[in-house]
């Protein structure tokens, strides 16, 4: 019997020795220490290990420790383009400020009152966005006043019935309307739905409505140049715009319809070529301006990129499923090229700085409430495609050849989505620090903090007075990334001086 005791006991020492052991190891591969395959947050599913081992192995990939210099910015982004939501625990400890804090280098960058920190231009008109104008449009281009010179009345009286969409707060649904013509010229006509209060018909009717077929026209145009021309598909001649009362919503706090165009009028549902048409709907509650052109532009946009997805079917080429969140990109893109800001955006574009972690650039609609995706996340993906697009040949082009989104994705941006995605997050965090830090939260030393953050959106946390080290687990194997931004003491509310490292 006591042969037996003394054998447990030296068993259990050598078990304890051993333990201590792979404790040590797994400190020495944790991320954040020194294995730079676990660094980039590596699936670790393939390693050849035992089960237990693998287990252990994968739960390291989920925790990163990251020195952060005093007064910084720290972005975690998740680099998910499913938009699945992933949950991240934070915790931060002091550390002496000679115990490793990263330094950095100084970002370049361009602060800017329109569109912020970002390497490229501004979403905003540029001045080369300007010649554009001028050349493609008008050399005395005035939204105000187009209208009184260039619509014409119709000649004779033409009534047209169409399928009109009408948003509400549980969806889309559809009805019947009869519309008159209430302007045109050769390449437009511009309907008005006559069940209309007769009120906001006689406005509409005006010869001083802000809307006019020579806007429509010349926007047309100068949106084919990028996507392409918007097909005659109903063979009558004309682009048509429908104005009526899209938007029944009776939430004031969502965003309003004001614009839209169906894939099933441009596509098809089957192979009755009767079905197409080109049209574009509009609520008659219409922008003027500047707004008016950036809704226009948006919507021709969709038109446009519709067009060429019916032509790949027509040239026998493969069929390319276009996700909601580049489709909307790729309008507000172009968008931004004939428009400055609208306040529409500008309303996004502030929700999404409130709380970045909620709105990523790769929205999906089952996790995403359409509210969300319409709002925040609209900002957030115009903001990256303008940081991130290449701008060699026209996106026509790229629509007619790529293969796949993947490929899509790849001819259209200046390096892969996972490579853009920090460098963008990091900037926009940036940002939201010139023009409203008060929505960054502070990581108090010893203090835990939560963060749940849709994939490909970002979330940032200002560190304290003092040098620390984060400690970031994560609860799943998904891949992302944390990079910290010091904050020059001599920044101003107008211009913001950062230096960077990567963990």
């Amino acid at each position: 019997m006591g042969r037996h005791t003394g054998f447990l006991l030296c068993l259990a020492m050598l078990l304890t020795v051993a333990a201590g052991q792979f404790g040590a190891a797994l400190t020495a591969v944790a991320p954040g220490a020194t294995s730079p395959h676990l660094l980039e947050g590596s699936d670790a599913s393939g390693l050849e290990e035992s089960a237990s081992h693998s287990a252990v192995a994968r739960s390291a990939l989920r925790v990163r420790t990251i020195p952060v210099a005093a007064n910084s910015l720290f972005v975690i982004t998740s680099l998910d383009s499913t938009g699945s939501p992933h949950t991240f625990h934070l915790r931060s400890e002091r550390v002496d400020a000679a115990n490793g804090c990263p330094a950095g280098a100084t970002i370049q960058g361009q602060s800017d009152s329109a569109g912020g920190l970002h390497e490229s231009r501004p979403v905003g008109v540029s001045r080369w966005t300007q010649r554009k104008l001028q050349r493609v449009i008008s050399t005395d281009w005035d939204t105000e006043t187009a209208s009184v010179y260039d619509q014409k009345s119709p000649q004779k009286s033409v009534d047209r019935r169409f399928i009109a969409p009408r948003y509400g707060n549980h969806g889309v649904s559809d009805i019947m309307v009869s519309a008159s013509l209430l302007f045109e010229e050769p390449s437009v006509a511009i309907y008005l739905d006559q069940s209309l209060p007769c009120e906001i018909q006689a406005k509409l009717r005006s010869r001083q409505s802000v809307l006019s077929p020579g806007l429509v026209s010349k926007l047309a145009l100068a949106v084919a140049e990028q996507l392409g021309p918007i097909h005659d598909l109903d063979h009558d001649g004309q682009l048509c715009v429908l104005v009526t009362e899209l938007d029944c919503q009776s939430d004031t706090g969502t965003v309003p319809v004001l614009g839209c165009v169906r894939p099933s009028d441009f596509m098809g549902t089957g192979s009755n070529e009767a079905e197409l048409t080109d049209v574009v709907y509009l609520d008659h509650r219409l922008p003027s301006g500047n707004d008016l052109v950036a809704l226009l532009s948006h919507e021709l946009a969709h038109a446009s990129v519709y067009c060429r997805l019916r032509d790949r079917v027509l040239n026998q080429k493969q069929s390319l499923e276009i996700p909601e969140w580049l489709h909307e990109g790729i309008a507000h893109y172009v968008e931004s090229q004939f428009a400055e800001e609208t306040s529409v955006f500008l309303e996004r574009r502030e929700q999404f700085h409130r709380t970045p972690h909620r709105f990523p650039v790769c929205t999906s609609p089952f996790v995403s409430s359409r509210s969300d995706r319409r709002g925040g996340s609209r900002a957030a993906v115009a903001r990256f495609l303008e940081f991130a697009f290449r701008r060699e040949e026209p996106l026509r082009d790229a629509l007619m050849e790529a293969d796949s989104v993947q490929s899509l994705l790849a001819s259209c941006l200046r390096e892969d989505l996972a490579d853009l995605l920090p460098a963008w997050s990091l900037l926009e965090a940036g940002e939201i620090y010139r023009t409203a830090g008060r929505h960054i939260p502070e990581l108090i030393v010893d203090r835990p903090m939560t963060h749940e953050v849709l994939g490909t959106a970002f979330a940032v946390v200002r560190s304290g007075p003092y040098p620390v080290k984060i400690e970031v687990r994560c609860a799943d194997d998904s891949e992302w990334t944390a990079l910290s931004v010091a904050i020059s003491e001599s920044a101003q509310s107008t211009e913001l001086s950062v230096t960077g490292s990567i963990e």
